[in-house]
């Protein structure tokens, strides 16, 4: 057992170790602010998940010692999200659409409140619990409000309640979205809006994502990443009994396009691909599905989710 004087001891090592640690947390917001200014000169988003991923990978690698890894990312993402506020007046959305008829209350209402709560609790895991987030019903709203600017980012639930409207499916809106604004140079800054984090951040074995962050900075590689892309049927005939539109198989995006380690979901006629690999908007693949009788649209993607055990 350790006597009186070593716990003071100890204890006094530890006052001296927060006084450190408090030190260089005040030095680097000083350093935030600095960078803040050099990114309203640029344009920078404030929110950028491929390069703090990369901050967050490269501690986890020279973690050591008896704190769980886990503890050590909430600590970082909460000091991210603060003195992300330091830059701007910042605020992010959250997406909960209304449901629309008394089945659906009826039916769902446990399933829904799962859902967008469990989204809300990821959303502050992520961002920090003094991040301000509100919250947007309609998809229309929430896409427009971003491209203007109005938020830095938006959470959207993985896997929506699928008896809500139909309109308020915001991967369908999203994905038509996409193709309505090809991103140029030359056009707006609601081009750039992708899909650029799911959440949770971490790894957790034979689990889907849960909510993916949407940003307008553009999709940037981390260096480990996957992609998600919309597939299509470029068929131009009409949706009948008689001729049903033509699904991707896994089988012809490998062989035709070269995706080798990919998933595809499908929901409401529409065909959603994640391969592990990052993609950029620029990839010829894109352009060689059309040859192939499929439109391919990028959506965005995520870094590799961090090991934490």
């Amino acid at each position: 057992m350790n006597s009186p004087l070593s716990l003071q001891n100890i204890r006094h090592q530890i006052d001296q170790i927060d006084d450190e640690i408090h030190d260089l947390l005040m030095r680097r917001a000083d350093l935030v602010l600095e960078i803040a200014e050099e990114k309203k000169k640029s344009g920078l988003p404030i929110i950028q998940p491929a390069r703090e991923i990369k901050t967050l990978r490269r501690l986890m690698t020279r973690h050591r010692g008896v704190l769980q890894k886990q503890a050590v990312l909430q600590i970082w993402r909460e000091l991210v999200g603060a003195v992300c506020l330091l830059q701007k007046d910042l605020r992010a959305v959250l997406y909960t659409p209304h449901l629309h008829s008394h089945e659906d209350v009826g039916a769902h209402d446990l399933t829904y409140d799962f859902a967008y709560n469990l989204a809300y609790d990821l959303a502050h895991a992520y961002l920090g619990t003094l991040f301000p987030l509100d919250s947007q019903s309609d998809i229309h709203s929430l896409i427009s409000q971003l491209a203007a600017g109005d938020y830095e980012c938006a959470i959207l639930p993985y896997d929506p309640v699928q008896s809500h409207s139909p309109s308020n499916h915001w991967w369908r809106y999203f994905i038509d979205f996409k193709k309505a604004a090809p991103e140029s140079t030359a056009s707006p800054a609601n081009s750039a809006i992708y899909i650029t984090q799911k959440l949770p951040i971490t790894a957790r074995p034979s689990e889907n994502p849960q909510a993916f962050l949407l940003t307008s900075g553009g999709f940037h590689a981390s260096g480990d990443d996957y992609s998600i892309l919309a597939c299509e049927s470029l068929s131009a005939a009409p949706n009948t009994s008689e001729q049903p539109p033509k699904s991707p198989s896994l089988a012809m995006l490998r062989e035709k396009l070269g995706f080798s380690d990919l998933q595809l979901f499908s929901f409401d006629e529409l065909s959603i691909i994640v391969v592990h690999e990052f993609v950029d908007k620029g990839d010829t693949r894109i352009q060689q599905a059309r040859n192939h009788g499929f439109e391919l649209t990028l959506l965005g993607g995520y870094p590799a989710p961090i090991e934490t055990d």
